[in-house]
């Protein structure tokens, strides 16, 4: 994978950390919760347990951190690189 898709990638899985750590920052500061049914474009979703959607909430955000975690492993390290003129 070429420096730049690397960062691309990371950026995103980065992005992706940040918001989901940020719904679940909501859901323990502020107290914000799912009810049982939500609408979205005309659909109706029926939620048996809510409860369990935020075990998936911590699902996404665990596989994310691994995700970022990779991804900064992948990333060039400028130290590592040799200096022009130096030995």
């Amino acid at each position: 994978m070429s420096d730049d898709g690397t960062k691309d990638r990371f950026f995103r899985e980065r992005r992706l950390l940040l918001g989901t750590s940020a719904v679940l920052l909501a859901h323990q500061l502020l107290g914000i919760t799912v009810t049982n049914s939500a609408e979205t474009l005309g659909l109706r979703f029926e939620i048996a347990d809510p409860s369990k959607i935020w075990w998936a909430v911590w699902a996404v955000w665990l596989w994310t951190a691994v995700c970022v975690v990779q991804q900064l492993n992948s990333l060039p390290n400028p130290q590592n690189q040799a200096v022009p003129g130096h030995r």
